[in-house]
Order: C-alpha cells, then sequence, then structure tokens
C-alpha cells in the first residue's frame, strides 16, 4: 500500500486566500483538498485562488472535488480560480467542458500573489517617489536595503 501526500499551504489576505497544492491530487489526497476549500468558505473567504503550478497530475475525482467546491463557492457568492493548471488538468477541464464551471486565471509569469495583488495590498505603502535611496523599501513584507559593497 502506497500513500501519497499533498502539501496544502494556505495564505490569507483579508477575504481572498491562496491556496498552494503541491505533489499529485488522486484517490488518497482529495479528501484533504476537500477539506482545504471547505475551511476557506467557512472562514468567509470570497475569493479562493488555487495556485497548481507545482501539480503534476489530477485524477477524476480531483476534478470533481474541485468543480463541486466551485459550485459551493458560487452559492456563497465566493469565487474559486485556479491558477497554473498543468497541460494533463486544462486538458481534462477542455475535455469535460468544465472551462466554464471552473475559470482558470490568466496565466500570467508572476506567482498568484505577486500578479493579483496579494502582496502589494498587504503592505498598505505606496511608493513614494521622496523616499530616500538609503531607507529601506518594504515589499511583499521584506525590508529591501540597497547593497553598499
Amino acid at each position: 500500500m502506497t500513500f501519497s501526500r499533498l502539501d496544502i499551504h494556505r495564505r490569507n489576505r483579508g477575504e481572498r486566500t491562496l491556496v498552494t497544492l503541491a505533489s499529485d491530487i488522486g484517490p488518497a489526497t482529495t479528501p484533504l483538498l476537500r477539506a482545504a476549500v471547505e475551511q476557506c468558505l467557512l472562514d468567509g473567504v470570497t475569493v479562493i485562488d488555487i495556485d497548481l503550478t507545482t501539480v503534476g497530475s489530477c485524477d477524476a475525482r480531483g476534478l470533481d472535488v474541485l468543480l463541486s467546491a466551485a459550485q459551493r463557492a458560487g452559492r456563497v457568492h465566493a469565487r474559486l480560480r485556479l491558477h497554473h493548471p498543468c497541460a494533463q488538468i486544462t486538458r481534462v477541464l477542455d475535455a469535460t467542458g468544465s472551462t466554464s464551471l471552473l475559470p482558470t486565471a490568466p496565466a500570467s509569469p508572476l506567482p498568484p500573489a505577486a500578479s493579483d495583488g496579494f502582496m502589494s495590498a498587504a503592505t498598505g505603502a505606496p511608493e513614494d517617489s521622496a523616499r530616500r535611496p538609503d531607507q529601506p523599501v518594504l515589499k511583499d513584507g521584506i525590508r529591501l536595503r540597497r547593497l553598499t559593497r
């Protein structure tokens, strides 16, 4: 008997959350995925972004979990979007006609956190053109300073 593991990381930003999955979505891991999305909805999240960058494959049960989660999200006026699905997931969505039911975010070279403004909204610090060059810059929750050497 082999055990599969699905790593799930959740990052909340107000009423939005980013759920990052790592591994394959299969029979042993779909209950974990279902529980993670259900918890997001129970916590009152209105936008659930699921990052599939490191997911290699997804079986029919995994697709069913994602579709039913999208339907439940719609019932409570929330949205579920997929980011960076692998080619196999994209083909399955196209073949089953589920693309409209489970939207994927437009492809971008940046991860969902950076492209959708998760971090910029969290820092709350607008770019200040009058900032001195020796002052640290607050970006993505990390203070950055120029190297002096």
